[in-house]
């Protein structure tokens, strides 16, 4: 008797630690880095937007933004690489410098991308459901009132982090 009841604690142990583990579960650990992104937005510290952003979104930034604009910037004589850009202290030969994630930054700092991001991702919507597959996870989120802005948000684990797809394949149209 004393050998089933000290199986029955033990077994009725195992399950309540068991679930216990709900509360630290992949979901809670996506909504996590969803609301790292948004306090990154909002708090305007870009660097780590870009920190949370999934790689194939870096990819895809600069392929299709950065490398374009300093094709472009390259393009441009010699002696008219000091002139700066308006409302900043950058020249043109400071821009050729940059990488990625420095022209990222400034977009944000500087441009009309700062209120993309504020004005899709940071609205209040609550997350309805995450759904995971593999490393890929979906927010399925609150529908938004002018119903102009996505439902669904991807995110990719990349090095043990969750991370923001922009640009999710398929979706992309230039």
């Amino acid at each position: 008797m004393k050998k089933f009841v000290f199986t029955a604690i033990i077994l009725i142990s195992v399950i309540l630690i068991s679930s216990c583990s709900f509360f630290t579960s992949e979901e809670k650990k996506v909504e996590k880095s969803y609301n790292e992104f948004l306090s990154a937005v909002s708090n305007r510290n870009y660097e780590e937007v870009w920190n949370l952003l999934a790689y194939g979104t870096q990819k895809q930034y600069n392929d299709f933004i950065y490398k374009p604009f300093v094709d472009n910037l390259k393009k441009i004589p010699k002696d008219k690489k000091q002139i700066k850009f308006p409302n900043t202290n950058m020249t043109i030969e400071d821009m050729e410098k940059m990488t990625a994630k420095d022209f990222f930054v400034f977009q944000l700092e500087h441009t009309e991308l700062r209120d993309y991001l504020l004005k899709s991702l940071v609205p209040e919507r609550k997350i309805e459901k995450v759904t995971i597959e593999g490393d890929t996870a979906v927010l399925q989120m609150e529908k938004s009132k002018d119903d102009t802005v996505s439902d669904k948000i991807t995110m990719k684990l990349e090095d043990n982090r969750w991370r923001i797809v922009l640009m999710p394949p398929g979706e992309v149209k230039f």
